[in-house]
């Protein structure tokens, strides 16, 4: 549903109902956004009750709700000699919890100050990552034991990209943070060459 040219709302439910046991389920998402030439606001909420059996299709989870507010500002430099064409700073947040009691599972922000457009078509975001998370079982990634607690870390990341059109681009993903009793560092290096064949 449109609300004029700037909000949408959309909307999707779907139930199951278990022959066996009687037991009935549900899971949806809601969606509202505004949209206006400067700045861009929009919520996204998920759920899937306990009970509910997808059949064909798969769900993210069972008793979870996912809410996800997002924010953003679009800069656009009015000096033709910027070097920037557009910069989007602003935030995304991850927020879950059980559907049946509401209790905290985990949450994160992804918030970036630097997400610029640059006006030879290259590209750099700079941005951080606080993360919560609740651990309630037995958690053992890679056979290291993470004993059951409450969690916080922030990811840091820097990505670069050059223009992505040309036909030798390239561009360099770095994220680093410290996660339960361990750190961690990616690098992600990648190098594009494009051969573009000529019509006879």
């Amino acid at each position: 549903m449109r609300f004029g040219e700037n909000w949408k709302l959309s909307c999707l439910v779907s139930g199951s109902q278990d022959e066996r046991t009687g037991k009935f389920g549900h899971t949806g998402n809601v969606f509202a956004g505004l949209e206006l030439n400067k700045w861009y606001a929009g919520w996204v909420t998920k759920w899937v009750s306990q009970d509910y059996t997808p059949g064909m299709g798969c769900v993210f989870g069972q008793n979870i709700i996912h809410h996800n507010p997002v924010g953003y500002y679009v800069w656009r430099p009015k000096k033709e000699k910027s070097l920037a064409r557009r910069a989007d700073p602003g935030f995304f947040v991850n927020y879950y919890h059980n559907a049946s009691d509401g209790k905290f599972q985990q949450a994160d922000l992804y918030f970036f100050p630097v997400y610029v457009f640059f006006r030879d078509n290259s590209f750099l975001e700079m941005s951080l990552i606080p993360t919560w998370l609740n651990i309630n079982f037995i958690f053992s990634p890679l056979n290291v034991i993470i004993p059951q607690g409450r969690y916080f870390y922030t990811r840091y990341l820097v990505n670069y990209e050059t223009d992505q059109s040309r036909k030798i681009s390239a561009s360099l993903k770095a994220e680093f943070y410290r996660f339960y009793d361990g750190r961690s560092l990616t690098l992600r290096p990648d190098r594009v060459l494009r051969l573009h064949r000529m019509r006879p």
